[in-house]
């Protein structure tokens, strides 16, 4: 009888246990609704860029004459543009970029096509840009030619972007995508991945990143990983499977390697204590060796309309939860704002996709608790960082997934190592559609 009454007891005692694999299942079919400010995620950018330029690229009433250049066309390759036209014959289009005290930059497109979707590469930043696009015919005559001017902006400087430069150290390429130490890692397929500086979670002795994306040069950006307990290192297998590698954090501080599906974001095995320094797969792409890539001839840009047919978007899973548990109560607060949150705790809040962001530039957050009617999820932020921490100076990115919890509507409560609390009222909507 005993047996029979410690079994109901377990059951009734897990009754708010998250589910992890059911809550996998039901991640695609969640819809969040939010008082907080929603920030798109690049993988939706992607997909309405994508939106556009299909349109565009199947109406045939655009000309060489009449066709305007479409810039920064996935909104983080601000040196970049996409012609959008169609011709009567097949033609091969040409382009030459010219600025006042640069070298010009050149190139030939080798593919004859009624239908052009051509990247245009090679602008400089903050100059008038002068563009001369050509037409040549099968037999390599000149059909038309055209001249347009674009000036562009000055260039960010407040992150690592991956850049390319020409020759001459000229920047001709931008990646406003934050990237650890300004890095791209190849893939086999003309993409490559890349891990986002900027979001990050506080784990161990600092501030690891969560985020990898899987983007191409022209900055369409395929699918995302989330990583929850956060990024050291990242490298593709390049076996027929085109599994992932990532090496991230066990809860006690040691280092953990996981093999990742890279299509669906799936966690197929992982091994713990590996050798890092005998067994090292993690080469990185140097800057040197992408500015070679544009110099010789930039394969990997493609053309857009070769592969807009057959795009698939995923925001794929998670390596590793955060340390979500069942709260124990949460003291009655008077509610405040966004607007106070930011004025007196340097906290911003944003929604993407599935995450709530918390951008903070420092370490005052001691847990996150995220209370409902009848459950309380919390988020413990209380390990003590190292007397070396550079949390104080580091702005930092808190990303907690909200396929974690349960349907319902929460407050979000934040606590402060000083004793402080701060709450904001029934803020998000949690609801999904089982299938």
């Amino acid at each position: 009888m005993s047996g029979k009454l410690s079994e109901w007891f377990s059951q009734k005692r897990a009754f708010n246990k998250i589910d992890y694999m059911s809550l996998n299942r039901l991640r695609q079919n969640q819809s969040v609704t939010s008082t907080i400010p929603v920030r798109l995620s690049y993988a939706e950018k992607t997909r309405r860029a994508d939106n556009l330029i299909w349109v565009r690229s199947h109406d045939t009433s655009t000309t060489f004459d009449t066709m305007t250049l479409t810039r920064n066309p996935y909104g983080v390759t601000p040196l970049t543009a996409l012609a959008i036209f169609h011709t009567d014959i097949p033609c091969r289009l040409s382009f030459t970029v010219h600025s006042d005290g640069i070298p010009d930059f050149h190139y030939d497109y080798s593919q004859l096509t009624t239908s052009h979707v051509a990247p245009i590469w090679g602008m400089c930043a903050n100059t008038c840009n002068t563009i001369t696009l050509k037409l040549y015919r099968e037999n390599d005559t000149e059909l038309a030619t055209r001249t347009l001017d674009w000036q562009t902006d000055a260039l960010p400087d407040d992150y690592d972007y991956p850049i390319l430069r020409d020759k001459d150290g000229n920047i001709r390429y931008i990646l406003t995508i934050p990237s650890q130490n300004g890095q791209l890692y190849p893939l086999p397929d003309n993409h490559f991945l890349l891990i986002n500086d900027k979001m990050r979670t506080r784990t161990g002795s600092e501030p690891l990143p969560t985020h990898i994306h899987e983007i191409d040069l022209l900055g369409r950006t395929y699918r995302t990983c989330y990583v929850g307990s956060g990024i050291e290192h990242i490298c593709n297998t390049n076996d027929e499977e085109n599994h992932l590698l990532v090496v991230t954090q066990t809860p006690d501080g040691g280092k953990l390697l996981a093999v990742i599906d890279r299509e669906t974001g799936t966690v197929l095995r992982t091994m713990k204590e590996i050798p890092i320094e005998e067994h090292n797969p993690f080469i990185f792409l140097q800057r040197d060796y992408l500015e070679s890539f544009f110099a010789d001839s930039l394969e990997n840009f493609v053309l857009a309309g070769e592969t807009l047919e057959h795009i698939t978007f995923a925001e794929t899973g998670w390596l590793r939860p955060p340390v979500f548990y069942k709260a124990a109560s949460v003291e009655s607060s008077g509610a405040v704002s966004l607007d106070h949150m930011e004025k007196h705790y340097g906290l911003t809040f944003s929604i993407v996709g599935n995450n709530l962001s918390i951008d903070t530039t420092n370490d005052d957050i001691q847990e996150i608790v995220f209370s409902h009617a009848d459950r309380l999820y919390e988020l413990d932020l209380t390990n003590p960082p190292l007397a070396d921490s550079q949390y104080e100076k580091y702005r930092y990115t808190l990303a907690v997934p909200f396929t974690e919890m349960y349907s319902g509507t929460y407050s979000i409560v934040i606590r402060f190592r000083d004793g402080g609390q701060a709450v904001l009222q029934d803020t998000v909507s949690l609801s999904r559609e089982r299938k």
